[in-house]
């Protein structure tokens, strides 16, 4: 059996208080970058992160509390992006269900490819739904 001794524990305590405070700057720094976007209809603050995106999600419903719910995503090697959905009280599994992926009520998710995806008019629609203007 390991024992600790109190000055360890409090080394411990010291050091968690302070990654504690990194991932709040973090997070903070990365919802300061947010915007709004439409997703399934609904326009939403959504960040584009690889870390943290649990809390920022959390941390975006709280400064958003007029959304229905807020996205993070990140693009993976595979050129897919990968959304994270998150709310307090909206069910985002519906949201990611019909997205073709799921989760839970609070907490979902879902893949999209980022090759036939075009922000129109602050919504990302498939390029296939995009009407091609000639110049």
């Amino acid at each position: 059996m390991h024992t600790v001794s109190a000055a360890s524990f409090a080394e411990a305590v010291r050091e968690g208080v302070a990654i504690l405070r990194f991932q709040d700057q973090q997070v903070e720094r990365a919802c300061r970058e947010a915007r709004h976007r439409i997703i399934a209809g609904y326009s939403v603050p959504v960040v584009n992160t690889l870390l943290f995106a649990s809390e920022i999600g959390e941390a975006l419903c709280r400064d958003f509390p007029g959304s229905p719910f807020a996205a993070t995503y990140y693009d993976d090697r595979t050129a897919e992006r990968v959304w994270g959905l998150r709310s307090p009280r909206f069910d985002v599994g519906r949201v990611a269900a019909a997205c073709g992926g799921g989760g839970h009520p609070r907490a979902s998710g879902f893949r999209s490819s980022t090759d036939n995806l075009v922000m129109v008019d602050g919504a990302l629609r498939p390029m296939s739904a995009v009407e091609v203007r000639p110049a």
